[in-house]
């Protein structure tokens, strides 16, 4: 399935491949790969249809997590039973989180970009890393995701580069767990 465009000097065609953002422009004689478009994943974001939760909730004192449960328990209105199963912890670690969350601070918008519950369901990763690895992977810059987060770059940069070493961590150990 291929859709084809014709402007005054050149071709456009949208061929069917892995990432639907690629577009392969063919003007007289040449072909070039134009790279993925970049406000790709943003928009995946600001359309989804998964449960989420608002970006600015992480620009407050609480930890990642600490957000999380505050804004499900407050703004959603879930109990701690519920908030425990969407995000694959034990309902006494999310009272807990929440008993130390309510001391704090806390206030939000509902922001257009949200940031998908599952990211936070996954263990492999804590809370923080698998937010700015979800930010970087949006598209956004070291420098732009502690802006957003409202932390320091250095910080999101060790936070990005401990995650991608447990990543390959894990990528490794599932390797020589199929070798036996």
């Amino acid at each position: 399935m291929t859709r084809t465009t014709t402007t005054r000097s050149a071709t456009t065609r949208s061929a069917t491949t892995d990432d639907p953002a690629t577009t392969i422009y063919e003007s007289n004689e040449t072909r070039h790969a134009a790279a993925p478009d970049p406000t790709r994943g943003i928009q995946e974001a600001l359309f989804s249809t998964e449960p989420a939760v608002p970006l600015s909730i992480f620009s407050t004192e609480l930890s990642a997590l600490q957000a999380v449960v505050r804004y499900l328990s407050e703004a959603r209105k879930l109990s701690f039973t519920e908030i425990a199963a969407l995000l694959n912890r034990s309902p006494k670690t999310v009272w807990t989180t929440y008993a130390h969350a309510k001391e704090l601070a806390f206030t939000y918008t509902e922001d257009a970009l949200a940031i998908p519950l599952s990211r936070f369901s996954r263990r492999d990763l804590a809370p923080l890393e698998a937010l700015v690895t979800y930010l970087l992977r949006l598209g956004f810059s070291n420098v732009e995701a502690a802006r957003l987060l409202k932390l320091d770059p250095r910080t999101t940069w060790t936070v990005a580069k401990r995650a991608e070493r447990k990543r390959a961590t894990n990528a490794e150990n599932d390797r020589q767990e199929v070798a036996r």
